[in-house]
């Protein structure tokens, strides 16, 4: 990689994983020059929107600290390129696409604020049979007040991704049979697949519910 010589990391120790959660917090002052920082986070974010999902989390976590970046960040940055470097092999694959018979597969987590941000982190990735076509990380605006909460969220916004590429499916003549959508958490499928409001979803905004509707309206979904 280019940008692994252009910072001088040929020779760096291998890194197994592009970002640990143990290393996260950072009380140190911010770096004096970030122009380095931002720059390999540039990159980052670069690669994890078009060809890595692989780092997606670590890139967005990255990109929050462009103005208050510490020699920590600095060090977790270019740990992420040492990533890259020793899995340079990893790649995108893309099958053919049938008229007919085709399946839609949704893999959705997220975490639960932490001490640095009160703010739940998720995450998903979409498959078209076996092909990855859309996937996302992103912090939610709002904070949740438990991790099944932070999944249900999570699944909701999900769910309103493939609600589009339904669409765009129809557009094309593609037809998707099933829509399968997988979550981590008992509670937030429990949730998803109750079609009544409980006292645990009340005070959720009433977009969040989307996922009921669909589930309800649409036979191809199934949680």
């Amino acid at each position: 990689m280019k940008a692994v010589k252009e910072f001088e990391l040929e020779e760096a120790k291998k890194i197994s994983v592009p970002l640990s959660d143990d290393t996260l917090i950072s009380k140190e002052e911010s770096l004096t020059d970030l122009k380095k920082y931002q720059s390999i986070v540039g990159i980052l974010t670069y690669l994890a929107t078009t060809t890595r999902p692989d780092i997606l989390y670590s890139s967005n976590w990255l990109s929050r600290r462009t103005k208050c970046a510490t020699k920590k960040h600095l060090k977790l940055a270019k740990k992420c390129l040492i990533y890259l470097r020793d899995n340079r092999h990893l790649k995108l694959r893309l099958d053919l696409v049938k008229e007919k018979g085709n399946n839609i597969t949704v893999f959705v987590d997220s975490s639960l604020g932490n001490e640095e941000e009160r703010n739940s982190c998720y995450g998903f990735i979409i498959y078209l049979n076996r092909s990855p076509i859309h996937f996302k990380s992103k912090k939610l605006q709002m904070v949740n007040l438990s991790s099944t909460e932070a999944e249900y969220v999570a699944m909701a916004t999900a769910v309103q991704e493939v609600k589009w590429i339904l669409n765009y499916m129809k557009e094309l003549n593609i037809q998707i049979d099933t829509i399968d959508v997988f979550c981590d958490n008992q509670g937030a499928i429990r949730i998803a697949r109750n079609l009544t409001t409980s006292g645990r979803t009340k005070h959720l905004d009433l977009k969040l519910q989307y996922v009921k509707q669909e589930i309800r309206e649409d036979q191809r979904f199934q949680i």
